[in-house]
């Protein structure tokens, strides 16, 4: 598994190559670090996904990222802050919202992905008990 990152590439576009790889994750760029278990306020967040690459980032090249299924999501996280000055937080689909995966940084990212698919395909039934009147005294 490879994700290509380009100076000039867009946030969205390496978003779109990381929801390739794992559908029920998505990457989000701060503009700090997160404390390790912890999260990143929102204020924080960079929310237009159409700044480059290079102009969040300290590298001029093309890189080619091997990402492994197996690799932690806090590892995965903290790499690419050590390697290429990028603040991300992994981010997994709950049925239809996205948490944050900082009390699970300790899980592989394929293994946030298959608990992702899970949640989005699992739907909640609720089970009533109906009971009659005369059952309540």
């Amino acid at each position: 598994m490879t994700l290509q990152l380009r100076p000039d590439m867009s946030i969205a576009e390496l978003q779109k190559q990381f929801a390739l790889l794992f559908p029920y994750l998505k990457i989000i760029f701060f503009t700090v670090p997160h404390k390790e278990g912890g999260s990143v306020w929102s204020k924080f967040q960079v929310f237009d996904t159409q700044k480059k690459i290079g102009d969040v980032s300290h590298f001029e090249e093309v890189i080619i990222y091997e990402l492994s299924p197996i690799l932690t999501t806090g590892a995965f996280e903290q790499d690419w802050q050590e390697r290429f000055g990028l603040f991300i937080q992994v981010f997994r689909q709950s049925k239809d919202v996205w948490l944050a995966t900082s009390s699970s940084d300790s899980w592989t990212l394929i293994q946030q992905n298959q608990v992702g698919n899970e949640s989005a395909h699992t739907t909640t039934q609720m089970i009533y008990e109906t009971r009659s009147l005369d059952d309540m005294d």
